[in-house]
């Protein structure tokens, strides 16, 4: 099927534009406080296709791939679910939003997605006013009890943000995803976590510590992406050569590492069939 999809470059891409107008139509039910955004996920240098909204993230059309498309083509678009759903995002400024994916196959591979990031910050302060009132001033909600114990349960709720991906018939480990507006933000962003993590500035990193961000970044596929080594390179400080170095030791260990999983996989079925016998 991936085959198919590479062999039919023109028509996949007519595919996935012919989604441009539900963009629009989920833009207007949803209205400003929601960015609608449709992924190519056949271009990740230029993955923004259409975009509504885009004040929330700062993104454009044609701006990179997120690192949560990055991860779905990295597993060559096997993802078995349709949909993720109120999973937490991250805005190029560090805000928090609330965001949802729908995606789009071509002859069974995911070639696409179409993504809601809800800025739900109005909603937050709202719930936190009216608990800040409750508490001040002792105030019923309701004469209801019922309803009193239900809104309160619904501010706790947005106050605490407990979001989890939903995948339809079942609920899924929670998701992360960082929306960047360039491939260099993307990197920065990844090195800063380990920076603060270490307590150290980017110049100060050890060679353990300049591994994990490269290992990091391979798992978001960041390295799917054109020019990722010199940008990489340029956010640690350090060559690309050494990049490369440090590239090729975390496939190795990713490979051995898949390579013990199918080894552990097969001993079980082997032990399986032995206590069928």
């Amino acid at each position: 099927m991936r085959r198919e999809v590479e062999r039919q470059p023109d028509e996949v891409r007519r595919y996935i534009r012919s989604f441009i107008p539900a963009v629009d139509f989920l833009a207007e039910i949803l209205g400003e406080r929601s960015e609608v955004v449709l992924n190519d996920l056949t271009d990740l240098n230029h993955s923004v296709v259409a975009i509504r909204n885009s004040e929330i993230s700062q993104r454009k059309v044609g701006d990179p791939a997120t690192d949560l498309a990055l991860r779905v083509v990295q597993q060559h678009g096997d993802e078995s679910r349709n949909y993720l759903a109120n999973y937490p995002g991250v805005s190029r400024n560090g805000h928090m939003l609330r965001s949802s994916t729908f995606f789009l196959r071509y002859d069974g591979r995911i070639v696409a997605m179409i993504c809601i990031n809800t800025d739900d910050g109005l909603l937050l302060d709202m719930g936190a006013a009216i608990e800040k009132l409750r508490r001040n001033y002792g105030m019923l909600l309701t004469a209801d009890p019922s309803i009193r114990e239900g809104v309160s349960g619904k501010a706790a709720a947005l106050e605490g943000r407990g979001m989890e991906a939903d995948s339809g018939a079942e609920s899924s480990a929670m998701l992360l995803e960082h929306l960047a507006t360039t491939a260099q933000s993307m990197a920065d962003s990844v090195v800063r976590a380990i920076c603060d993590e270490c307590r150290v500035e980017v110049g100060y990193l050890k060679h353990d510590q300049k591994m994990l961000a490269i290992s990091r970044l391979f798992e978001q596929g960041f390295f799917l992406l054109k020019d990722a080594v010199p940008v990489a390179a340029q956010s640690l400080g350090v060559s690309e050569p050494t990049v490369y170095r440090y590239l090729r030791e975390v496939r190795q260990a990713a490979k051995r590492t898949e390579q013990s999983g199918e080894t552990n996989e097969s001993n079980a079925v082997d032990d399986k069939k032995i206590k069928n016998n």
